[in-house]
């Protein structure tokens, strides 16, 4: 008798601790809860980038060409955004990218806030960080909480200031429990690009 309890008090020990460490979905592209609207600086002056998504099965489909801007004097851009109430990330310690990219592309950023850009302009006021990818194979990316900052250029897409440098440019806990909206981008470098995009979450949650 006592061993059964001991067994029960250890399984009950055990399930809280994964349920307080459980990973948080913010987006399952296989089974995808969000509208996904795709953008490029095709709403800007002079603006030529191509980007498309494509959700089929399992698999979702993020790809397209970066041109180069002449307001940016550079590449420009090409984005997804989804725009709606996601789950409370406050627990977590970073967010986790899990993707396969049929180009070694460098330029890809997850941006993410409470306040969603308008309509038929890029200025987004998120937390952003750069998604490094360095092969073909699919794989989670993990990126900490403290890599992003909402102080970054708007033309190049890369941070000026890090969260390290400066807290203040770090993600707030009140808007952690408060993301209105995701987005994936890829931006200031030129040529083509094709991922296939398997899901986002929260990762590293605190008990």
């Amino acid at each position: 008798m006592k061993l059964a309890i001991s067994s029960f008090v250890a399984f009950v020990i055990v399930g809280l601790f994964f349920a307080a460490n459980a990973d948080v979905v913010l987006e399952d592209f296989g089974n995808p809860k969000h509208e996904w609207v795709a953008k490029s600086d095709n709403m800007l002056p002079f603006g030529s980038s191509s980007v498309h998504f494509v959700q089929s099965g399992a698999i979702s489909f993020f790809d397209g060409f970066v041109h180069f801007q002449p307001l940016f004097s550079g590449p420009g851009y090409a984005k997804i955004i989804a725009t709606d109430s996601f789950p409370s990330i406050a627990k977590c310690s970073a967010i986790e990218v899990t993707l396969q990219s049929a180009t070694v592309f460098q330029g890809y950023y997850i941006t993410f806030g409470n306040k969603p850009p308008y309509d038929n302009t890029m200025l987004t006021s998120g937390w952003r960080a750069y998604i490094p990818v360095t092969d073909y194979s699919t794989r989670g990316i993990t990126i900490a909480l403290t890599d992003f900052s909402n102080d970054w250029d708007f033309e190049t897409g890369k941070i000026i200031t890090p969260c390290s440098a400066k807290s203040s440019v770090c993600p707030p806990p009140d808007m952690l429990s408060h993301v209105k909206f995701l987005e994936i981008w890829a931006q200031g470098v030129e040529g083509s690009f094709f991922t296939n995009l398997v899901s986002i979450k929260g990762v590293g949650a605190k008990s």
